[in-house]
């Protein structure tokens, strides 16, 4: 039942982002992020079908994963990034009459929350769209570093395309969208406050220690507790790092140890965060 509702939530997310594009972005003459941006642009200026765009540049993206991690590394890409060019295809027909009475703001609002919602359905099932989420996890996987700055250069290209394209006007809409989008993907994906707070319980204690200290420059606090109804004893790692590591630190604890159990919040402010509370060694 949970399986049924996640793929549910995948075909809804996909949708959402179909009828944003077809709806509202199209008709406007809008430019949303990634690469359905960039097949925008692609269609205004020389009239290339855009779901087609999408999934030539998808396909070879994964294969290039296919080739990289073999057919287990597809799974978080493969369904959205061929069901979203099919449903942009499937929805293309489907039409509202956005009248000169609409403002163009309001567009780019409801064009941007539409699809940013799409994404963040996807996010939340741990389902990556699209290639340049690939690139970024792939880059990623090799030098360890955070590379968000790939989906957010990407971005400035397709701002810097739009504004020489289509006039400052469309592309101040245009980065309406695109922030939109990127704020309810973000959202959905991380939280939005400026660090993460992590909860360790591993097998593999000094291993994960190690990591923190000497691979992530971060200090932590270690706990004693006991199970509830087990009694058994375990240690709680407890560290606070900006939220810009949070990939780093979840993905280099799961590979130490796959079965460590995480628990992660969102921390508004911290103070005094050089304090050291109680810690073992």
């Amino acid at each position: 039942m949970n399986q049924v509702k996640k793929y549910i939530k995948i075909i809804i997310g996909c949708l959402l982002i179909s009828l944003g594009v077809n709806l509202f972005i199209i008709p406007s003459k809008l430019v949303a992020s990634g690469i359905i941006g960039i097949s925008n642009i692609l269609n205004y200026d020389y009239g290339l079908n855009i779901p087609v765009l999408i999934f030539i540049i998808n396909f070879w993206t994964l294969w290039l994963v296919y080739m990289v991690y073999d057919i287990k590394g597809l799974k978080k890409y493969l369904l959205p990034s061929l069901l979203i060019p099919l449903l942009i295809y499937l929805t293309s027909f489907i039409h509202i009459n956005l009248s000169n009475e609409v403002e163009e703001l309001l567009i780019a609002l409801f064009g941007g929350l539409i699809m940013g919602y799409g994404y963040a359905f996807l996010y939340k099932e741990g389902y990556k769209v699209g290639s340049i989420n690939i690139l970024e996890d792939m880059f990623n996987d090799f030098n360890e570093k955070n590379t968000r700055w790939i989906s957010r250069g990407f971005d400035f290209l397709l701002i810097f395309l739009t504004l020489q394209n289509y006039g400052l006007e469309q592309t101040l809409y245009s980065v309406i969208v695109i922030v939109i989008i990127r704020y309810l993907t973000t959202k959905a994906t991380i939280g939005i406050s400026d660090s993460k707070a992590f909860y360790i319980i591993t097998t593999k204690e000094k291993d994960v220690r190690r990591y923190l200290l000497e691979e992530l420059k971060y200090d932590f606090t270690v706990f004693d507790v006991e199970g509830g109804y087990s009694k058994r004893k375990n240690k709680i790692i407890m560290t606070v790092i900006p939220t810009k590591d949070y990939f780093r630190l979840k993905e280099g604890i799961k590979l130490i140890d796959k079965n460590a159990f995480i628990s992660i919040t969102d921390n508004y402010e911290v103070l005094n965060k050089d304090v050291e509370i109680s810690a073992e060694e």
